[in-house]
């Protein structure tokens, strides 16, 4: 009999006997549901991807039967081939065919496109040798781009696809109309970068290193190798006698001076100075080179003292007492300067280093230098000071 007839289905009369045979199922058998999307869109080696599930039983539970075919088209390929599975480490399109049937012998068909797309920039990475003096080890520091370095550097390319090409070049630079211009790259001076081996940079200069993978994805890192100290000059200008200001200015940007004044280029310091000194500053570049140089600053410093050097240090006009010994009148590097005072109003003279002040009266002293002067003036009393 014919099974798929409901009048026939399922029995045969004969001889009062009744005939079972065996069924697919009771109840009717249905084509399966593919509801997913047709296209999907995903990043190279994107693990997180898994192509849709289909679930092996109809609506009833009726098993069903299916088949997968794989075509693949890589990115510079004009036509699908055919392949045994679906990878997601290559660029390129899928078109994916499930093929349905279920047990009554009925078939579908659905076909999704899968694009596996590369927009990932490749990435360059920098690194710099640091010896641990204590442990005796020497790591690996990565460095930014467009960092200032002094000492040589490795360069790594990574890419989630694969490097296809790399290369660098060297800026040179030139002085147009006073301004330093980027000189236009030539082709002369770009070089390949061997794949297959380490690649270093040891000179000074500006490097620009350049990466390419295999979908056309472009990534650049910038480096500058700097292993020359900062050449530095220093100039004094006597403000008066008592203030000298010290410049420093550089060839190059370097790390702003700890109390110094310094310009947006941070190529020039200045330090108003009111006291003498000699001390050294430390002039570090932006690579790390460190020059020290030497500051010595002479002001003028006019004290009173007495017979045992210690200081009297009055305000102007403020009365002293000889009672208890001789006051002289002292300059720090008085043989720099020229001395003079009067006293009452008398007419100035030449004083003396060391000579004592043990005359009553209103002193008034100058102290002359290269056109400059300082006044210092007050009384001496040798009255003596009552309890």
């Amino acid at each position: 009999f014919d099974q798929s007839d409901p009048s026939s289905k399922n029995f045969y009369e004969s001889n009062h006997m009744v005939i079972h045979y065996p069924t697919v199922n009771q109840k009717e058998v249905f084509m399966p549901e593919l509801n997913f999307a047709d296209y999907y869109q995903v990043e190279v080696n994107d693990d997180r991807f898994s192509l849709p599930d289909v679930e092996m039983k109809d609506q009833n539970s009726n098993s069903l039967a299916m088949v997968v075919e794989y075509y693949f088209k890589g990115m510079y390929q004009l036509q699908y081939t055919r392949v045994s599975d679906f990878r997601l480490d290559q660029v390129g399109s899928y078109r994916i065919r499930y093929i349905v049937t279920n047990l009554m012998g009925k078939t579908m068909m659905k076909e999704i496109v899968v694009d596996i797309i590369d927009q990932t920039k490749p990435v360059i990475e920098g690194y710099i040798e640091e010896y641990n003096s204590i442990t005796n080890v020497t790591n690996y520091q990565p460095v930014a781009s467009h960092s200032t370095i002094n000492q040589a550097i490795k360069i790594v390319l990574n890419d989630n696809d694969g490097i296809m090409y790399a290369e660098y070049y060297k800026a040179l630079y030139e002085v147009v109309d006073g301004n330093t211009t980027l000189e236009k790259e030539s082709m002369m001076n770009v070089i390949d970068i061997n794949l297959e081996k380490d690649f270093y940079l040891y000179e000074d200069g500006e490097y620009h290193i350049r990466a390419y993978d295999n979908s056309g994805n472009y990534q650049e890192y910038t480096i500058i190798i700097d292993r020359t100290s900062p050449i530095v000059s220093v100039t004094y200008e006597q403000v008066n006698l008592n203030q000298v200001l010290v410049t420093i200015i550089t060839d190059e940007e370097v790390v702003p001076i700890q109390d110094f004044i310094a310009n947006s280029e941070n190529q020039m310091f200045t330090k108003l100075y009111d006291y003498n000194v000699m001390e050294t500053v430390v002039i570090n570049d932006l690579a790390g080179n460190q020059v020290e140089i030497s500051i010595s600053v002479d002001t003028v410093a006019e004290v009173l003292v007495d017979q045992n050097g210690n200081l009297l240090d009055p305000t102007n006009y403020l009365q002293l007492h000889l009672h208890d010994g001789p006051i002289f009148f002292r300059v720090n590097n008085s043989y720099l300067y020229e001395v003079f005072y009067q006293i009452d109003g008398g007419g100035y003279s030449l004083y003396t280093p060391g000579y004592n002040l043990d005359r009553d009266g209103f002193y008034e002293f100058q102290v002359r230098k290269d056109g400059f002067t300082n006044a210092y003036s007050f009384y001496i009393s040798n009255q003596a000071v009552e309890d």
